[in-house]
This record gives C-alpha cells, structure tokens and sequence, in this order.
C-alpha cells in the first residue's frame, strides 16, 4: 500500500512541477501565474517530502528533515496574492507585502539549530518530536492551520467582491472563471478544516502522528491534478487576462449626476436598448453601451444602479428573458428548441439561461414554455 501511495504522491509532485515550470516560463502568461507557479512547487516539494518520510531516506540523509514544516505557512498567502493578481484588485507587489511572508522567515530562523545537528541528533530530533511534540510545535500546528483558514476565507471574499464588481461592467460572465477560483478556494478552505481536525485527534491521542499526513496529502494530491485537468481544459484559466473595465461601486454619495440627467441618460439607454435591441449582443459591456451613448461608465452606471435599483448584469439580463419570452409566444415558435431562442436572445450558454431565467421568473424555462401552452 506504501508503495502505491509513494507511486501515487510521486507522480503527482512530477506533475506539478511540470505546471510550475510552464507558468513561470510562459511567454504571454501573467504575473498571477508566477504565484501560482511558487504555490504549486512547494505544494509539489511537500508531497515528494512525504515520501523522503514513507520510504525511510531521511535516516539515510537526514540534513532535509523538518525543512519542508514552514512551507505550509506559504500556501495560504500565495493563494490570496494569485486571486489578488487575476482579479485585478493588485498590479504590484509592494514592499509590505513581504509581511505575509514574515513567519516563514521567523520558523526558519527558530530552526536554525537543526543545521548544527550531526545526523544521530537530526533523527533523534524528528522522533522525540513525533511522539512527544514540545509545546511550540503545538502551538505552531494549530496556528498554521488557522492562518490558512483565515487566508482562504480572504480569498473568498475577494472572490465574492469581484463577482459583484464585474456584474457592474459586464452582461454576461460565463468567460470569466469565477466558478473555477471559488471551487479552488474552498478546496483549500476544506484542507485546512482537515489540518485542523487531524491535529487535534492527534494531540488528544486519537491517531498517530504519522497519521495525519494521510488525511492531509491526498487532498494536496487532488489540488495539483485539479490544477493540471483544468490548465489543460481550459488554458485561459491561466492565459487570458480577467481584468473587467474599472468598475466604480461607489454609494454615489458625493454625485454630481442629478436628476434631469440621470434621466436624459435613462432615456436615451431606453431609445437605444429596446429600438437597436443591443442586449441581442452576448458580449455587450457597460463601456462599449457609455461609449454608444456618448457618456461616461461611471454616469451611465450610477444612473442604472440608483434610478432603476439593478446593476449592469441584472438590467441586460432581464431584458434578455423578456425577450425570449416574447419570442417563445410568437407563432410558429415551437419548431425551434428552448436553447436555440435563447442563443438569439443574447445568452452564450445553457446554464447561464436557466440561471437567470429561474432567478427573475421563479420557473425554469421548459416550465414557463408549458404553462404558456396550457
């Protein structure tokens, strides 16, 4: 089983490092992917770690042991600055942004003394720490774990953050991996839930030591053939730039917009949206419709958001349904197929539609079609 496992953890650390590499070496790549890039080679070195454990190398070359405890300190803010870089909210890594690094460096030097250790004390050392953890290692445990927790849930919220940004500049968001950073997100959440869990089972004598590496590694496994699937799906995940227009989701307190033209502005956008039918187009943002209008994005989205109370994705998209809905009543409708007419009502995807449609009808489309035959 051992070996299996070794085998198992062996080529998946192969595998990210090949990922690692083709980030950091990409020409038309981004700066997030270097991140990204140093996340999935210390993920990688963790796991090849755990085999230097399992096959027993570390009693023959024991100058590696215990230098790969701080990598896990890493992961949590490596993460957050990749979102951070590939949704736009940060351009450059400033000088104090080394802070997130700080305990890394502090655990290193607390380690120090190890590289003084002969090879006998090396191991001795690792062993009485196995099985007798001093109290600083306890500490260290559980604060690695909550670190890590604390960072995911940053990353969420950024996550979240940008999704409602980028409904403020764009009608339709199924080219932007939102689903695919929140699903990352959360699985690292859940792995440090786990860290978390079978620390404490350790500590209270329930399992192992050893133990906990095998409720841990596998998920970190999962993580970088999650990231090698989709880097080979979908390679825009990590090529194509996810920066949307500069939204501006100010309250509007300070406006200067008053009312006589909010409502030129309403008027024209109502002229041009139900006479050219622009949210025919999938691709319709808010610059290119300010832009038609001959306004500016800040002005045209304040008078959307505090004169119709809905942001840019909710306006195109319910004139998107209302359209379908018109067009599914039309004689001669039924020879096409749901999907076929709500292609041509300004949707690029199926789940999209349905999405949206359930969420401003409170029915799924095939149940609206029928009760519109019945």
């Amino acid at each position: 089983m051992n070996s299996f496992v070794n085998y198992l953890f062996t080529f998946a650390a192969i595998q990210g490092f090949i990922i690692a590499i083709s980030l950091l070496f990409k020409k038309d790549g981004k700066r997030a992917n270097k991140f990204l890039s140093l996340m999935v080679t210390f993920l990688s070195l963790d796991l090849l770690s755990l085999n230097y454990y399992l096959s027993g190398f570390y009693l023959q070359f024991p100058w590696f042991a215990e230098l790969n405890y701080p990598f896990t300190f890493l992961y949590g803010p490596l993460f957050y600055f990749y979102i951070s870089y590939e949704t736009g909210h940060k351009e450059r890594f400033r000088l104090r942004d080394y802070l997130h690094f700080i305990p890394v460096a502090v655990i290193y030097m607390f380690m120090s003394p190890l590289l003084f250790m002969n090879a006998g004390e090396r191991i001795d050392n690792l062993h009485k720490m196995s099985y007798n953890p001093p109290l600083w290692l306890v500490v260290l445990s559980y604060l690695r774990s909550w670190i890590g927790f604390v960072y995911s849930i940053m990353t969420i919220r950024l996550l979240i953050r940008w999704d409602y940004e980028i409904r403020e500049v764009a009608s339709n968001t199924d080219q932007i991996n939102l689903i695919w950073f929140k699903r990352l997100a959360i699985g690292f959440m859940l792995i440090w839930v786990i860290v978390l869990t079978s620390t404490t089972a350790m500590f209270a004598g329930l399992i192992a030591g050893n133990q906990v590496d095998f409720y841990i590694y596998p998920f970190v496994a999962l993580i970088i053939y999650l990231i090698g699937y989709m880097g080979l799906i979908q390679p825009q995940i990590f090529l194509k730039p996810l920066n949307a227009e500069e939204p501006d989701t100010a309250k509007y307190e300070k406006s200067g917009l008053d009312d006589s033209a909010a409502n030129e502005i309403l008027k024209n956008l109502d002229t041009l949206m139900t006479g050219e039918k622009l949210y025919l187009n999938p691709d319709l943002s808010l610059s290119e419709l300010a832009d038609t209008l001959n306004t500016s994005t800040h002005r045209l989205s304040e008078a959307i958001n505090s004169r119709i109370n809905k942001n840019f994705y909710d306006y195109v998209n319910e004139m998107r349904i209302e359209h379908f809905k018109r067009e599914i009543k039309k004689p001669g409708s039924e020879v096409y197929n749901i999907l076929s007419i709500a292609l041509d009502s300004g949707f690029n995807s199926k789940a999209t539609f349905n999405r949206v449609f359930r969420k401003y009808t409170g029915m799924t489309p095939s149940e609206f079609v029928r009760s519109e035959q019945t």
